[in-house]
């Protein structure tokens, strides 16, 4: 009984030990892709870019790259969407002003400045957007990504350089050293039993 009380101590602590998480890095290949001036001055055009990513895993952490030439970056609203879920997280909301561009920036809830206390042009750089990337934690990359750009007002356009997701998912257990050690001290107990 103490033996089998070892083993499943070690089997616990090897189980906790193993646990780890997978980096990965998407980027779309629809690019570049025109931000068309919008029409009128009351309403939004809206544009979306779609990509498809089949690899497994389920996320611990999602952070959004964008690349974006645009003059006027008040004129526009940025989300990120995973249409399996329906889930949607607002990164940017009409900030900057006249500025122009949102070049090489990266949305990641660890960053030390909020996009909305910066000012454009925007990046190269880390941020945290409006809202918190971790509404993915939990859920599957595998999935059609959709990127949003709401351009608001007319007579300013640009160009989707990139965009892209990365992040970690979180690995699935493997047996650690001390699983495999305890496995092995099972084993010999058991088969000594047996020759009792």
């Amino acid at each position: 009984m103490q033996m089998i009380k070892v083993v499943m101590g070690l089997l616990l602590v090897g189980c906790v030990n193993s646990a780890s998480a997978l980096p990965f890095s998407f980027n779309s290949h629809d690019v570049p892709e025109d931000i068309p001036e919008n029409p009128t001055t009351t309403l939004g055009n809206t544009y979306s870019y779609m990509m498809t990513i089949g690899a497994a895993g389920i996320i611990s952490d999602l952070n959004v790259y964008v690349d974006i030439d645009h003059t006027w970056t008040g004129d526009l609203d940025i989300y990120i969407s995973d249409l399996l879920t329906g889930t949607t997280v607002h990164l940017f909301d009409q900030h900057g002003g006249s500025g122009n561009d949102i070049t090489g920036v990266t949305f990641d809830d660890e960053a030390a400045t909020v996009i909305s206390s910066a000012d454009a042009p925007f990046g190269p750089g880390t941020f945290r957007g409006v809202q918190s990337l971790t509404a993915f934690d939990g859920l599957s990359l595998a999935s059609v990504w959709e990127l949003t750009i709401v351009d608001n007002y007319h007579a300013d356009v640009g160009t989707l350089w990139n965009w892209g997701i990365r992040g970690e998912t979180a690995d699935v257990p493997e047996p650690g050293n001390l699983v495999l050690i305890g496995l092995g001290i099972l084993g010999i107990s058991l088969a000594r039993k047996r020759h009792m």
